[in-house]
């Protein structure tokens, strides 16, 4: 599937009984309802509106609308339309990244194409340039062709999106062209996504941030956790992987809600160089409840309350890349790692499987020399491949128990107490 399709699957039409025009779907945290991303203009010039989808594969449907709200700053064109969750939509993240190196499309329906049939009204427009103009806060972009304001004309209220390392991401929503009708600069003004942060604290009790519903409880996420893919042995690690699913569900899933990691400041979670829309991978948050569910397998308490002391003992960094972890050992050593304790571990976390999981400690001093950095954001002022032990957390699954699973074949439901300490002893055996 092309990039450009996954983008339709985010891209609406609103069919209104005298404007018509465009807008973005995305996921609020709430397992009953989607958000549509729109331009204020475009509801409050029409008495009535549909919602058209057609998704790159499936069949043409309406959506049905609960309610809507507009942002009350009359200067700020935002709109959000409240839609019924009557089916899966693919993640599609907030961003405020101007600096991506990956192209960014406008993407909606134009007037221009309202004789073609449903499924070719929609059009993707490259987009470039794209710069805060300061003020309120509008972003202003540049169509790479051009396009006139009346080739534009329906798109008003679409998304501007790009791609990276596999993820979606949306930067804002168009307002419309920038410029009058007869420069025909392709200019267009983009209202960016804090704008429709600012409608849902506006109206909290009634709307849902605009974030994942896997950010209300980690129970989302446990069937993506400990896969423990490439056993040999067939069925031989089941019993592992629903035992530390269980531990998730039973331990985890209760004292800590994803939404609260966010409340960490970006440089303790993330790797050095990585933005700050890596906080909303889905990845970051099943790594962090891999993460605590070995700290919580080596007896380390794991709530609210503790998760700073978690991070102290035991830290957790993310990168969005989807190249081998060695690939970014510089940036890794670039980052923060204040206030972790001496002695202990580093745990990373990224999109891609590692080669080697562990780095051989015979090889960490081959390693530091081959990185020679000044500026370390280290208590110490030592290189951290001295102070700290740096583990891929896929090295939990692969050598700790992929690799022994002939180990695990006897444990059951009725030796629950004999396999923890079994991980227990495995882990201690990577992190010591």
């Amino acid at each position: 599937m092309s990039t450009i399709s996954n983008y339709k699957d985010f891209t609406v039409r609103i069919l209104g009984d005298k404007k018509n025009g465009s807008g973005c779907l995305i996921q609020a945290m709430s397992e009953n309802y989607y958000y549509v991303l729109t331009a204020k203009h475009i509801i409050e010039n029409n008495e009535s509106i549909e919602i058209s989808y057609i998704p790159h594969s499936g069949a043409h449907q309406i959506l049905k609308k609960i309610e809507h709200t507009v942002h009350s700053d009359p200067s700020k064109d935002a709109a959000i339309i409240k839609i019924e969750k009557t089916f899966d939509l693919n993640f599609l993240s907030k961003s405020q990244n101007l600096l991506s190196m990956s192209k960014y499309f406008l993407c909606g329906f134009p007037e221009v194409r309202e004789s073609n049939n449903e499924n070719d009204r929609f059009r993707p427009n490259e987009v470039k340039n794209i710069f805060d103009k300061g003020g309120i806060g509008y972003l202003e972009g540049e169509i790479i062709d051009r396009a006139t304001q009346e080739e534009v004309k329906g798109q008003s209220g679409g998304g501007i999106y790009y791609q990276e390392n596999g993820c979606f991401y949306v930067v804002g929503i168009q307002k419309g062209m920038a410029a009058e009708k007869h420069e025909c600069q392709g200019r267009i003004e983009i209202m960016p996504i804090s704008f429709f942060d600012e409608i849902v604290d506006e109206n909290s009790n009634d709307f849902a941030p605009i974030l994942p519903p896997y950010m209300i409880c980690f129970s989302k996420l446990i069937n993506e956790i400990f896969t423990l893919n490439g056993s040999h042995i067939k069925n031989s690690l089941d019993y592992v992987k629903l035992f530390l699913r269980n531990v998730g569900t039973n331990e985890i899933c209760n004292c800590i809600r994803p939404i609260e990691l966010l409340e960490f400041q970006e440089d303790l979670v993330l790797v050095y160089g990585e933005n700050k829309t890596a906080l909303l991978n889905q990845k970051y948050f099943i790594s962090w409840l891999e993460h605590l569910i070995v700290n919580k397998i080596l007896n380390v308490i794991c709530d609210k309350v503790n998760i700073e002391e978690i991070q102290n003992k035991n830290r957790l960094l993310f990168s969005e890349t989807t190249d081998d972890w060695s690939c970014i050992f510089e940036n890794i050593l670039r980052s923060d790692f204040r206030g972790l304790k001496k002695k202990r571990n580093v745990f990373i976390s990224t999109n891609s499987v590692p080669r080697k999981p562990v780095i051989n400690p015979k090889y960490a001093h081959d390693i530091a020399r081959a990185y020679p950095i000044d500026d370390f954001k280290i208590d110490s002022g030592s290189h951290p491949l001295k102070e700290f032990k740096l583990i891929h957390i896929d090295a939990f699954q692969s050598e700790c128990i992929i690799k022994k699973e002939l180990k695990y074949k006897k444990y059951s439901a009725l030796n629950n107490k004999k396999l923890r300490k079994k991980l227990r002893n495995e882990f201690e055996k990577i992190i010591n």
